[in-house]
């Protein structure tokens, strides 16, 4: 399912399950690895109903330029609008968490209400951008350079900074393997594309207005990896706070018993 509006960015939604009733929708990245994602364990709890993802990193890869998190809330908000059957609940994960709280809320602008529910919820800040580029970095085999990047105010032109780096550093450690320049170049545009559309993602959440928080949010997460926006949480949220580690976190069991009993209320 795609969104070709001239007037909005290109996303797209992708079908994980089918099944009877309103859909649940999942803002989650894909991983290449066998690590749990949200979306799976969403999978075996809400079997026999249709289940969508939303994921912005896969959608901004095959863009080159930057989005504000206001373009991409509004894009996959007028998708889901124009669903046959509406949403029945959001889902945020992690650094998706802003995302799913900026569709939430465009949506309710249209006059459609739909119940957000978050997960291990993080809001990205610029600090972490650049602790990002340079996890990727050293991934890549660059030395750190973050402290002395100096991002640009202008969220663009800040993108545009990190993508230069990147494609940079892509290059220097293909020639580096024997490949030509040219050659380094076509190779490395896949992969370039994804480092720089994660990170496009972190900093359009980084750089937007704080989200606005409903006041019947569902919140699963544990202390080792809150994070909330400056506005906080309101109190008649429902939050569940456990004592699991990221690592572990999704394959926890009374996670995904909370994360359960939350829906629960809801579908």
């Amino acid at each position: 399912m795609n969104l070709s509006a001239s007037s909005r960015p290109m996303v797209s939604l992708s079908a994980l399950s089918s099944g009877s009733g309103s859909h649940v929708v999942v803002v989650d990245f894909t991983k290449f690895s066998g690590e749990q994602t949200a979306s799976t364990l969403l999978g075996a709890l809400v079997e026999g109903r249709s289940l969508l993802r939303a994921d912005p990193v896969a959608d901004l890869s095959i863009t080159t330029g930057w989005l504000s998190l206001s373009d991409l809330a509004g894009a996959y908000a007028e998708l889901l609008a124009g669903m046959d059957e509406p949403p029945v609940v959001l889902v945020g994960y992690c650094s998706a968490a802003p995302l799913a709280l900026a569709i939430a809320a465009e949506l309710a602008d249209s006059g459609q209400r739909v119940p957000v529910q978050l997960i291990a919820p993080g809001f990205p800040d610029r600090q972490l951008v650049l602790d990002e580029l340079d996890e990727l970095r050293r991934t890549i085999g660059a030395p750190s350079m973050s402290a002395g990047l100096g991002l640009d105010d202008d969220s663009r032109s800040a993108m545009k900074q990190i993508r230069g780096v990147l494609q940079t550093d892509l290059v220097a450690a293909a020639v580096a393997n024997g490949l030509s320049a040219i050659e380094a170049e076509i190779l490395t545009e896949e992969l370039g594309a994804r480092y720089s559309a994660w990170l496009a993602y972190l900093l359009s959440a980084a750089d937007a207005p704080a989200p606005a928080i409903p006041s019947d949010v569902r919140v699963v997460t544990s202390h080792d990896v809150w994070s909330a926006p400056q506005s906080g949480w309101p109190e008649t949220a429902c939050i569940h706070i456990g004592n699991e580690l990221r690592p572990e976190f999704l394959d926890s069991e009374n996670v995904a018993r909370a994360v359960s009993d939350q829906l629960g209320d809801l579908l």
